[in-house]
């Protein structure tokens, strides 16, 4: 994989890997326009997967009723997508769409969100980076 930018040209080789992973294996990519939140998600050209921290929730199946009436309020219960607290952090929405952007031209096979199930189902994939 070469040094070359990806997208926006935002992303950047992740340097000196751990043992068992090859040079430039992931490429981590700056969420921008949320002044306040260091938002970075990695992208992971082999096997096609996003790894997203908090910019994607896929929660399905909450532990109880308060737990649900969270993300439901947050407007992610059962629909992949950041939270509306999430939300409220984007200051420059041009910069934040333009990160979207760069992660729809990737040829992306699967979400792994770190909060909820994997998102591998096209549609989602396309709604979760709307």
């Amino acid at each position: 994989m070469s040094d070359a930018p990806l997208g926006s040209g935002h992303a950047t080789p992740v340097r000196d890997p751990p043992a068992g992973f090859r040079t430039y294996s992931f490429l981590s990519l700056l969420i921008e326009g949320m002044p306040k939140v260091s938002e970075h998600v990695f992208w992971h050209a082999m096997s096609g997967t996003l790894i997203t921290s908090d910019l994607i929730f896929n929660i399905h199946r909450p532990v109880d009723t308060w737990t649900k009436l969270f993300f439901k309020l947050n407007g992610i219960w059962d629909q992949p997508g950041p939270t509306r607290i999430f939300r409220q952090y984007i200051k420059d929405k041009s910069a934040f769409k333009r990160s979207l952007q760069a992660l729809r031209e990737l040829p992306i096979q699967r979400i792994a969100p770190a909060h909820g199930a994997v998102i591998d189902d096209a549609s989602r994939i396309s709604h979760s980076l709307e």
